[in-house]
């Protein structure tokens, strides 16, 4: 009986994974506030793996360039004004191109959330969410009271239809 069981599951399996997964995905926002939001994601992704790109390869050069030989005596450290303007250059410029991309980010981030707080609709469902301790009360308030309704730890929102989640 139990190889029959699973080899039943392991046809709900096989079935569900040559399923679509339709409209239902995580980078195909379905909502136009998803969409900002998205938008915004992938712009401080590929800031932020440009950054990644740039310091790996920094420090790959920076320890390609120097090797210390046990053997050998430790240099001696000369003053060198011109590579010292030259580094305090860079450092600044470092800190100026951070600064500055820390502000677009900023102003970008600003920016989507007032493109997400400023939509609005006509008719959308009501749900108020209390955190208890250890779970959530899910409630789905009416004008009629014998319609509203109180779940624990469900949240279930028709599709297509804007939602406003209250919370306490």
């Amino acid at each position: 009986m139990n190889a029959g069981l699973s080899l039943t599951n392991a046809h709900l399996v096989a079935q569900a994974m040559q399923l679509d997964p339709g409209r239902h995905h995580i980078l195909h926002p379905a909502a136009t506030q998803a969409g900002h939001i998205e938008w915004l994601y992938w712009v401080i992704f590929w800031t932020l793996f440009a950054v990644f790109a740039l310091m790996i390869a920094a420090f790959t050069g920076a320890g390609s360039k120097t090797r210390v030989v046990a053997s050998q005596p430790l240099p001696v450290i000369e003053k060198d004004e011109e590579a010292d303007r030259r580094a305090g250059w860079a450092v600044g410029s470092a800190i100026g191109i951070t600064v500055i991309t820390l502000f677009v980010i900023l102003v970008l981030s600003v920016l989507t959330g007032k493109r997400v707080e400023g939509l609005t609709s006509k008719n959308p469902v009501t749900i108020q969410i209390t955190g208890h301790q250890w779970w959530w009360e899910v409630t789905y308030p009416n004008p009629q009271a014998d319609q509203t309704v109180t779940t624990a730890n469900e949240i279930h929102v028709p599709v297509g239809t804007p939602v406003v989640v209250l919370t306490n």
